[in-house]
């Protein structure tokens, strides 16, 4: 080994062999700093790539609920146009029995809706989970529910309910998955169509 290998490996060594042949003091020696981490940089380093991971994974389960809320709401609507489309061809009143509001005897047996043969029959009818008309189980509906109002309400003013029959029917239909309401919409059907 050289002088000078051993003067840059053994720098404090070499300063103080010449100390003592001159006689005097050590200069100190300065040494250029390794490169690399401190373990306080590793330590930060890996907390901020586990924040920014926490941030984007919370991120990217946002954007998974949003998306499923989404679905819900657009299969709910699809639910409920399904069921008003389904009332709204019927007949504004019973055209057989005099005018009862809600089914007449015998019009909801058999847990269908396949007796209902006018727009109020309908009125408080309710299914979980969603059924077709003759009474059957629409499949992949489990936690579904479909809820049916109709109101009498005023032809000059559709917020005000009526008690006798002024000539137009609001009906409303909600569906809901595991309780919270997916699809709400209401539709007017009036005497004269």
């Amino acid at each position: 080994m050289t002088r000078a290998d051993r003067n840059r490996w053994f720098p404090s060594f070499s300063g103080c062999r010449e100390a003592a042949r001159t006689g005097g003091s050590a200069a100190p020696v300065k040494r250029a700093p390794l490169p690399g981490f401190t373990l306080i940089e590793a330590v930060l380093s890996i907390l901020m790539v586990g924040l920014l991971l926490v941030a984007a994974m919370t991120t990217l389960g946002a954007v998974g609920t949003s998306r499923l809320t989404l679905v819900e709401q657009e299969r709910g609507r699809a639910f409920a146009e399904s069921m008003l489309a389904e009332i709204v061809d019927l007949p504004y009143t019973d055209q057989t029995t005099p005018a009862a509001f809600g089914p007449e005897a015998g019009e909801a047996s058999g847990g269908g809706r396949s007796g209902f043969d006018d727009v109020d029959d309908y009125h408080g009818w309710s299914a979980t989970p969603l059924q077709w008309r003759d009474g059957a189980a629409v499949t992949d509906t489990t936690g579904w529910t479909r809820e049916v109002v109709v109101a009498r309400v005023d032809p000059d003013n559709l917020a005000q309910v009526s008690v006798t029959d002024l000539g137009a029917k609001r009906i409303t239909v909600t569906v809901k998955r595991g309780g919270k309401v997916t699809a709400t919409l209401t539709a007017i059907r009036t005497e004269a169509r």
